[in-house]
């Protein structure tokens, strides 16, 4: 379950900061990209965001606002399922634990006890009145 909510939170932080990034790569130069990565960063991220750019300049522009929704609305599900998929189940308190084990210690001392003398005390009378009869 923490390995499903951990996959859920990371794909869900994931999505915006991917999102975020091929933005601000694609509104930025190409020699400020480079000034500031260098060749061959500026080439890796050109060559990593290639598809997240391929995915946007596919959508039409006037649906760009819809797709941010859309996706902030991902973003949103796939955070509140890593939530609820990692969530612990509650423990019992220290009083709770107290009255179980009393619970426990009754059954075992007193109730099974009476419960195999009433059982001992029922073979005998149907025996012998099945020996009667």
């Amino acid at each position: 379950a923490r390995g499903k909510g951990a996959l859920f939170g990371f794909l869900g932080f994931i999505l915006p900061v991917i999102l975020l990034v091929n933005f601000l790569a694609s509104s930025v130069s190409n020699d400020l990209l480079t000034s500031l990565l260098g060749k061959a960063g500026a080439e890796a991220l050109q060559v990593y965001m290639a598809p997240v750019a391929g995915f946007w300049k596919s959508i039409p522009p006037d649906y760009h606002m819809h797709t941010l929704g859309a996706l902030f609305l991902i973003t949103l599900v796939l955070l509140f399922l890593a939530k609820w998929s990692s969530r612990l189940l509650p423990t019992l308190t220290r009083k709770q634990k107290r009255v179980l084990s009393e619970n426990r210690d009754y059954v075992q001392d007193f109730v099974k006890g009476r419960k195999e003398a009433l059982y001992l005390e029922y073979l005998q009378q149907s025996v012998g009145a099945a020996d009667i009869n």
